[in-house]
């Protein structure tokens, strides 16, 4: 990549200081940071590419997982309406009165105690 260096300097460039900071400070903070050594401009696509990999791996774990809830809430949401569907159908029958003609005279029975 190439540099412009027709750009503003950056306030956020320069060292405690006041003045910027060298190809080779920054890549010996790099260094620093990442815990690696860094000869060429290789190295460090390599690590910008494994960084970006873990990124990846790490949102396609959080997005199964959103996924995942969303489909159980989904299932959750449809049972509990049909179990509320249910229940007004139930409560909305009219009632119906019953009644049972009864053999002659004979004494109601009692249950044995």
């Amino acid at each position: 990549m190439s540099e412009n260096k027709n750009r503003a300097p950056d306030p956020s460039d320069r060292i405690p200081g006041g003045r910027p900071e060298s190809n080779g400070e920054l890549v010996a903070h790099l260094e620093r940071l990442t815990g690696r050594r860094i000869k060429s401009r290789q190295d460090i696509s390599h690590y910008v590419s494994e960084l970006s990999t873990k990124a990846k791996a790490r949102r396609s774990k959080s997005q199964h997982l959103k996924n995942f809830l969303l489909i159980a809430l989904l299932i959750v949401s449809a049972a509990q309406y049909y179990f509320l569907d249910v229940q007004l159908e139930i409560l909305a029958q009219p009632t119906l009165t019953v009644f049972v003609p009864v053999k002659g005279d004979s004494p109601p029975r009692r249950p044995y105690i």
